[in-house]
């Protein structure tokens, strides 16, 4: 016998929504993180051709780097306050928008100041985009905690 409390998490989780649209949400949430690390991937693959091109040492290498977590880090306060003025779904779009944006940057940049700046911003709306969308996926969860445990 199951215990009592999965039975109705059970019940309710089927409850809230037809199958065809928890389908339909679990695809949509696939197809995102799949477009995350995609885009994430494809600056990864980039870093080679970056040291080439402006014939970087590794210690000149591992600071332009240290730009992605130095915006994440910035990036820490200025959630809170963005989420409270614009909401998450808005601030999610924004990101996903601008980290897209960035990324296109990131190939066109001809200097090294360029890049670490694009970087920078880079690794703050990096950020924002997984933050706000675990934030969008946990307030929408109606109370479960599945959605947010993806995100942790």
């Amino acid at each position: 016998r199951y215990p009592s409390h999965l039975v109705k998490g059970i019940f309710l989780m089927r409850r809230k929504g037809t199958m065809k649209q928890n389908r339909i949400h679990r695809w949509a949430i696939a197809i995102f993180f799949y477009c995350c690390g995609l885009s994430f991937a494809s600056w990864a693959s980039r870093i080679p051709s970056i040291k080439d091109k402006f014939n970087l040492n590794e210690a000149e290498l591992g600071a332009l780097l240290f730009m992605l977590p130095f915006g994440s880090l910035v990036a820490l306060p200025v959630a809170g306050w963005s989420i409270n003025r614009f909401g998450s779904k808005t601030m999610t779009f924004l990101s996903t928008v601008l980290y897209a944006l960035l990324l296109l940057l990131l190939a066109l940049s001809p200097s090294i100041t360029l890049i670490s700046i694009v970087l920078f911003f880079f690794g703050f709306w990096f950020f924002f985009f997984w933050f706000f969308f675990c934030l969008f996926r946990s307030t929408r969860s109606n109370g479960r905690k599945r959605e947010a445990a993806v995100c942790a």
